[in-house]
């Protein structure tokens, strides 16, 4: 940097330098107030090129550990839809039970068996109901006559041994139709007439039970151990890019801040170098006289 001659006064060479040093000090206030005030450590590419380059990536990476996180938990959604009915089929069951029980036994009147039977008739419809309207989003989740195998991506990259999970909702359950737990041939010939019959019905519905909970309770409940671990590691894994990206790309409020009153100062030490530098040729009039 050259400094200037205070006989030489047509070119104030130490005006110009504190002029220089001014806008520096600007320049660089500037940046720092740009900072306090977006909370963004770096406002453009030119602050920092690579790592600017190296946020970007961080925050598509983010992105997608979200968009993971997103489905699993629609798939959470939809096992959970899957247990609600699945778990209401299996205490229908054990009511239904429960009435047989209560008429394989001599006590019982013939109205009183008649009574029986058209509440069983009622609980094995409503069972039929339940899993024609367990559904997610159209998809029939206690159909064992819909088979379809289904998948969602649970992690950021493109490769599917990592970042898919599959299933087949057909697997959910092999159909959970009262015919088809029980072997009933129809709701209408379910009979409790007499002890006998009675008591068959009794072991079709305890086998039922078994049915519902190896065909779609467990499985269910398999997946959605997975699904909540998944969930927590996703979690886990976006926090951990978020926190990268922070620190390249977010501002220390308090460093920010400490920058400001520093450049402050100096802005003011220029302004008054630069005043100054400016009387100084006044001085060699001095030698002429004056």
């Amino acid at each position: 940097m050259p400094y200037g001659d205070l006989a030489r006064i047509r070119t104030n060479i130490g005006a110009m330098n504190a002029a220089n040093a001014l806008n520096n000090v600007n320049r660089e206030l500037g940046i720092h107030q740009l900072r306090l005030a977006t909370g963004k450590r770096l406002n453009s590419v030119g602050e920092g090129p690579a790592e600017y380059s190296i946020a970007k990536e961080l925050e598509g990476t983010a992105a997608r550990w979200n968009r993971a996180l997103k489905n699993v938990q629609d798939t959470s959604n939809l096992f959970s839809t899957a247990e609600t009915g699945a778990v209401a089929i299996k205490d229908t069951l054990v009511q239904m039970s429960t009435l047989c029980e209560q008429a394989a036994s001599d006590l019982l009147s013939a109205d009183d068996r008649a009574n029986v039977l058209l509440e069983l008739k009622g609980l094995a419809r409503e069972i039929d109901q339940t899993v024609e309207q367990t559904q997610y989003r159209g998809l029939h989740l206690l159909k064992g006559s819909y088979s379809a195998n289904r998948s969602v991506w649970v992690g950021p990259t493109s490769d599917a041994g990592t970042s898919k999970l599959s299933f087949t909702v057909h697997g959910l359950a092999s159909g959970l139709t009262f015919k088809q737990l029980t072997g009933v041939a129809s709701i209408t010939t379910m009979s409790v007439s007499t002890i006998t019959a009675a008591a068959s019905l009794l072991a079709s519905l305890i086998t039922a039970v078994a049915k519902v909970d190896k065909s779609a309770v467990n499985i269910i409940g398999t997946y959605e151990e997975r699904l909540s671990i998944k969930e927590a590691r996703i979690a886990e894994h976006e926090t951990d890019v978020w926190a990268t990206y922070s620190r390249i790309m977010n501002a220390d409020e308090a460093e920010e801040q400490l920058a400001i009153t520093k450049y402050t100062i100096l802005q003011q030490a220029a302004v008054a170098g630069l005043a100054q530098a400016n009387t100084a040729p006044s001085f060699v009039l001095g030698l002429l006289g004056q």
